[in-house]
């Protein structure tokens, strides 16, 4: 099982290079390490403290416009638009 979920995780470094070139200045890394907590299995409940806090005073993730500039500098290749849209889904 675990072999499973480590798959599934989103491969960010934290490099916030990212988070420079977004023009919404959303916090990327920050979303991303809590979207790898909700994948190994922490409920979106339990999370929601900590998303609010991620939000507050710049862009939640519904916010994002897609426009996918953020992943040009992504060293790692994470699509990084796909996973703020799913972690939208979960919180906004």
């Amino acid at each position: 099982m675990i072999d499973e979920i480590t798959t599934e995780l989103i491969d960010c470094t934290g490099c916030r290079e990212c988070f420079m070139d977004c023009p919404l200045n959303l916090r990327i890394p920050e979303l991303m390490d809590l979207y790898n907590d909700y994948l190994k299995g922490a409920a979106v409940e339990d999370l929601a403290d900590d998303y609010k806090s991620i939000v507050e005073g710049t862009g939640k993730a519904r916010d994002c416009a897609g426009c996918r500039v953020c992943e040009g500098s992504c060293e790692k290749h994470v699509k990084i638009a796909d996973t703020v849209h799913k972690i939208a889904a979960l919180f906004d």
